[in-house]
């Protein structure tokens, strides 16, 4: 296995894994920010307490 074959496949691993860790962190956001905006467009089941 030449070095250039090593590299090409350590390449497309590691740009593997970061799609994947991008996808997982914006399917993550986007739960957060459907939870927040759930809870949020309800107020009047929570009391406002200051």
């Amino acid at each position: 296995m030449s070095l250039f074959a090593l590299l090409g496949t350590l390449a497309q691993i590691a740009l593997t894994v970061l799609a994947l860790a991008a996808g997982t962190m914006l399917v993550l956001g986007l739960a957060v920010a459907a939870v927040v905006w759930l809870s949020g467009s309800r107020p009047t089941r929570q009391p406002h307490r200051s």
